[in-house]
C-alpha cells in the first residue's frame, strides 16, 4: 500500500518526502511565501516536476 499522495495537498511548514520526477525521491519543505526549498531544485528554483508527496517516518523505536 502506498502512501504517496498528490503534491498539491502536501502540508505547509512540515518536512515531508517527495517524488521530484521518476528518478529521484528527496526530502523537502513547503514555506508559505517561499514555496518549495528542496535540494534537487535548479539554480533558478524550478520546482514544477514535484509530482507526490508522503510524511516522514516515524524514528526506530530504540532511537533516543
Amino acid at each position: 500500500m502506498s502512501n504517496w499522495q498528490p503534491i498539491k495537498t502536501a502540508p505547509i511548514h512540515q518536512t515531508v518526502l517527495v517524488a521530484v520526477d521518476a528518478k529521484h525521491v528527496t526530502m523537502a519543505f513547503k514555506s508559505e511565501g517561499i514555496g518549495w526549498m528542496w535540494d534537487q531544485a535548479d539554480d533558478e528554483g524550478d520546482n514544477s516536476k514535484l509530482t507526490h508527496w508522503m510524511p516522514l517516518p516515524p524514528p526506530p523505536k530504540d532511537h533516543p
